[in-house]
């Protein structure tokens, strides 16, 4: 990903999913009686639960706007009933987020466009950690959501009418979705950040304006150096400054006299009409700006064989012609290296595949290019892949890791292979067992839930037995 968020050090101190579990309408110790209902699940890396409100006229009609909000680095949880609660801060007046406006009964359910009512459906997921840069949710993580929540509801929601709103490391993560590809920028109707913090550059801008995805940042005047008001500023003159601007142009509220980093207590409240209008009206104008051709699931980039393999699931496609794979090294110029014919049209699943047989040496940035009948092109995610260069027998480990273990194994012949991550007390953690091919195969293993330390990783098969010391950070 591209994601080069960092949240200000004081915040950091401070797909689809599995089997779905309601856990009902208990409260929490400041709402003993819950408008919103409480969901345990996991979407994705990190999202373990949501709050969900649903509107007085849902089960009666469909079609209703989307309003995904994702909470900020106070509120992680591991999506539990208690944990849940965390996204219901303490009742005062100084720190309203949107989920606790919802319960309190001070938001704006229905609106009215061009004559026509609309009653939001609003969810909150709730993630279990930010910890840059080993394991942090990002543009990935909403994409989890989004398909999710587009496979729950049906035609209980408008999928033209999807709306992203996050606040603080929230903010972080639907920008980054946002940025991280044009398919992205279209798949949603509009994004408000509220008191977003990326560090470095704006990325990706091209992405939001050439998809005219509406934006309204919202951000406090007094926020410390670590977070300042330029972050956003600079962000809105990136995205207003592309050839051509976005219609319509990005905005950035200031709020002065609010409590530092804190601005969410004016985004949500309906109340707040810099503009002459709030937040849930500002929100209907929109509609994404294009139906994609194709929805894309299960798209992954992995080394076998010595061969790079990208896979990808489309579902409901479209108006498509092909597929294009594309490679680039370090100097991101992107060369085509395969290409595939679409199914045109089509309601069903369906696989595809593309390999590169000769990857270069070192790391590979392939990006997924599909060709509409019109001749437009739409690009998704660029996917990295590390073709290892530095062998130790038959093995490469990368050293220190973060959040994913890479064991690369190069094998005269098929082999099984036995790879186990101990900590320095003995104790078995991982495992992975496989038949393996001849040639370089890669081998990832999930170790962003482990502490930061030192670990030993154990490979063993027919031709090969090492043993490693690692770094998790």
């Amino acid at each position: 990903m591209q994601m080069k968020s960092l949240l200000f050090r004081f915040l950091l101190l401070s797909t689809l999913f599995s089997a779905q579990r309601l856990i009902g309408q208990t409260g929490c110790p400041n709402f003993p009686t819950m408008v919103q209902t409480k969901h345990t699940v996991n979407i994705g890396t990190f999202i373990k639960g949501y709050l969900e409100y649903r509107p007085a006229d849902y089960s009666t009609t469909d079609g209703h706007p989307l309003i995904i909000y994702f909470h900020g680095v106070g509120e992680v949880g591991d999506g539990s009933s208690s944990s849940l609660c965390n996204l219901l801060t303490p009742l005062n007046e100084f720190d309203i987020t949107l989920p606790e406006r919802i319960e309190r009964g001070t938001f704006t359910p229905t609106v009215t466009f061009n004559g026509n009512n609309y009653s939001y459906i609003i969810v909150s997921p709730q993630y279990n950690s930010y910890n840059y840069p080993s394991s942090y949710p990002n543009g990935d993580d909403v994409e989890a959501a989004i398909t999710f929540f587009v496979n729950l509801y049906g035609n209980k929601i408008n999928r033209s009418r999807i709306y992203l709103s996050g606040m603080s490391g929230g903010a972080n993560m639907i920008v980054d979705y946002a940025a991280s590809s044009l398919a992205r920028a279209r798949n949603i109707a509009a994004v408000h950040p509220v008191a977003m913090c990326i560090q470095g550059a704006p990325y990706g801008t091209n992405n939001i304006a050439n998809a005219s995805l509406a934006w309204w940042g919202v951000h406090c005047l007094a926020d410390p150096s670590e977070c300042p008001y330029s972050i956003p500023q600079n962000w809105v003159n990136t995205i207003n400054g592309n050839v051509p601007p976005p219609n319509p142009l990005a905005q950035l509220t200031s709020v002065a006299g609010c409590n530092s980093h804190n601005v969410w207590n004016n985004a949500y409240d309906p109340a707040y009409t810099p503009n002459g209008i709030n937040l849930y009206n500002w929100l209907i104008q929109f509609q994404a700006a294009a139906t994609l051709p194709a929805k894309i699931s299960n798209y992954n980039a992995r080394l076998d064989r010595g061969k790079a393999i990208i896979e990808w699931t489309t579902s409901n496609e479209s108006n498509t012609a092909s597929f294009i794979l594309e490679r680039a090294g370090s100097n991101q110029e992107f060369e085509t290296v395969g290409q595939i014919a679409a199914a045109g049209i089509s309601s069903a699943e369906k696989k595809y595949s593309l390999v590169d047989e000769l990857p270069n040496p070192g790391t590979n940035f392939y990006r997924l290019v599909l060709l509409n009948a019109d001749g437009i092109k739409e690009y998704f995610e660029i996917k990295k892949l590390n073709v290892p260069t530095n062998w130790s027998g038959k093995i490469n480990i990368p050293n220190p890791v973060r959040g994913t273990l890479d064991v690369y194994v190069n094998l005269e012949k098929k082999e099984r292979i036995h790879i186990q991550l101990f900590d320095l007390n003995g104790r078995l953690l991982k495992e992975l067992r496989k038949e393996m091919q001849p040639g370089i195969s890669e081998n990832k293993i999930d170790v962003s839930s482990l502490s930061h330390g030192t670990y030993l990783v154990r490979v063993n098969g027919e031709s090969v037995s090492v043993n490693k010391k690692i770094v998790i950070n």
